[in-house]
């Protein structure tokens, strides 16, 4: 173990429960699987679906025996949290429900904008990408006030705020919702598929279902003007919600410092070492139908690996890189303030400790101003 992290560690109860938080977590195995092939929402370059409208897996309705059965047989496996999506894994709750039976906590990725079985056990991370005006124009449908709406009402919910080349003005306003929600909020970067960069390279601006765009110069893609300006409005909403929002400055510079986490590492279908949703060989993709995914294990299978920076590849990458280099103080401290973001994200629906979190970062932050 690093000297600094060692030092931190034995100096700071705070740092010290941290580290038994973070040594918790690699004992946790996860898969992901895709539970549903419909959506009510028609999302710019959506992860799920293609250009020509397929999706990946070709079963129009689920088998809930056989469902069933593939949930038994991966929690033998020894799966210990599993990560549902879909299309919107919302519109088949029996499909939940039978998730239920064999797990008592996992993660639902949902648009927030049908209810879910409150008696089910999982963390709920409902997408917005934006307020009002530009969620009504990228996802197809006016929906932000009601996915606020049902992220507020659940204990289980928090925010996952996709960043893309459009909303970053937004951050802002959309942080004070949910400030004045009580809801919690999280970021990612919006990740191009293969789709989707082929359709910007093609110069096309033929009409199509899943591309909102007029033509492929109106897209989501950042660009390095567009990453600083998101790093900084992550911060500046740090500074103004320390209670709402759960991310942190380190992270914010570190995501939006290149393309994508793993830039330069892979050539775009080999999963880095260091991404561990592609590379944990326990780590496993199951499309709609049972099928599992060969190509990338991570659950993003159209997304190029050397643009990624999904909320799966930043934090190991993060990780990754710290332990790599030779740790700060201030290293040690972005380090384990990441862990315990990590944690929230996971396990805060469940987590007894997260009004102390939430104090605990206002007195920190506090001080720091």
């Amino acid at each position: 173990m690093n000297d600094a992290l060692k030092r931190l560690i034995r100096s700071d109860p705070k740092y010290r429960r941290i580290f038994g938080i973070a040594r918790a977590s690699r004992e946790r195995v996860t898969s992901v699987y895709d539970i549903s092939s419909r959506c009510n929402l028609f999302c710019e370059g959506c992860l799920f679906y293609n250009r020509d409208g397929g999706f990946a897996g070709s079963v129009a309705e689920v088998d809930l025996q056989e469902q069933d059965a593939l949930f038994a047989k991966e929690k033998a496996r020894g799966v210990t949290y599993p990560l549902m999506a879909g299309a919107e894994p919302a519109l088949t709750q029996d499909v939940l429900r039978l998730a239920a039976k064999h797990w008592s906590s996992g993660m639902v990725h949902t648009n927030g904008t049908r209810k879910i079985d409150p008696d089910l056990p999982f963390r709920l991370f409902v997408s917005v990408w934006g307020a009002q005006a530009l969620t009504k124009a990228w996802r197809g449908a006016d929906c932000y006030q009601k996915s606020l709406r049902m992220a507020a009402a659940d204990p289980r919910a928090i925010v996952n705020y996709t960043i893309n080349a459009h909303n970053i003005d937004d951050i802002a306003h959309v942080v004070q919702d949910c400030a004045n929600l009580g809801t919690p909020i999280t970021f990612q970067a919006y990740s191009p598929t293969r789709d989707y960069s082929d359709y910007l390279q093609q110069g096309s601006n033929v009409a199509h279902p899943f591309i909102q765009s007029e033509t492929p110069d109106d897209n989501l893609v950042l660009s390095a003007a567009d990453d600083k300006r998101a790093a900084q409005a992550i911060c500046n909403a740090i500074d103004a919600h320390p209670e709402t929002v759960v991310f942190t400055k380190a992270l914010a510079q570190w995501v939006f410092a290149k393309p994508g986490i793993f830039h330069g590492e892979s050539d775009g279908n080999t999963a880095p070492k260091n991404c561990l949703a592609g590379s944990d060989p326990d780590h496993r993709h199951t499309l709609l139908g049972g099928d599992a995914e060969t190509q990338k294990t991570c659950g993003h299978p159209s997304v190029d690996c050397r643009t990624c920076r999904t909320y799966t590849s930043i934090y190991p990458g993060f990780f990754a890189q710290k332990l790599s280099a030779g740790m700060t103080h201030q290293d040690a401290v972005d380090f384990l303030d990441a862990h315990e973001i990590f944690h929230i994200l996971y396990e805060g629906h469940r987590w007894p400790m997260w009004d102390q979190w939430q104090q605990e970062r206002v007195g920190v932050l506090a001080k720091q101003a």
